[in-house]
């Protein structure tokens, strides 16, 4: 009922703090593996979710528990990743614009090809998103700028969106 998920919540999140409180505690981590990890978790939440959107059988739970997993494996892949790259905020930068860029182009190319079914729209949007995050992390490879940079260029891509839009 509404009270044991209010209650839970309240109640998660403390625990959850203090765990990561207690994980992270002498270990050394740089501004960039730390976005990294914010990215891991925010996109494999929404990869388990919509992953689970696509299944035949959705409950409450089930969508749930995905979005739970998806976040905690996005975090234990993103922290493996960073620990071996080492990368700078700039490249953790360059990683998380691939996925919303991949994420939102793809979907937007969907809506151009006039695609209806509404899975096959979700499924070509969360390979989008994949392929966007795979696409930064090869780019962030091969050049290195600043997050400042970075960020601009990406507020470039919203300014365009926006202004195409009413074209």
């Amino acid at each position: 009922d509404e009270k044991s998920m209010a209650a839970g919540m309240m109640l998660g999140a403390p625990v959850a703090l203090i765990t990561s409180l207690a994980a992270t505690r002498g270990r050394q981590m740089t501004r960039g593996q730390a976005s990294l990890l914010r990215l891991g978790g925010y996109f494999g939440t929404w990869q388990g979710l919509g992953l689970s959107l696509l299944s035949d059988d959705v409950s409450e739970n089930t969508g749930v528990g995905a979005a739970l997993a998806g976040g905690l494996a996005g975090i234990g892949i993103a922290s493996v990743a960073g620990a071996v790259t080492q990368p700078s905020t700039g490249q953790a930068a360059l990683v998380n614009y691939g996925a919303l860029w991949g994420t939102w182009l793809t979907f937007a190319g969907t809506q151009v090809v006039d695609m209806e079914d509404g899975d096959a729209v979700l499924a070509t949007t969360l390979v989008g998103g994949v392929a966007g995050v795979a696409a930064g992390a090869l780019l962030a490879s091969k050049v290195e700028l600043r997050e400042g940079r970075a960020n601009l260029i990406n507020l470039g891509g919203i300014a365009g969106t926006v202004m195409a839009s009413g074209l």
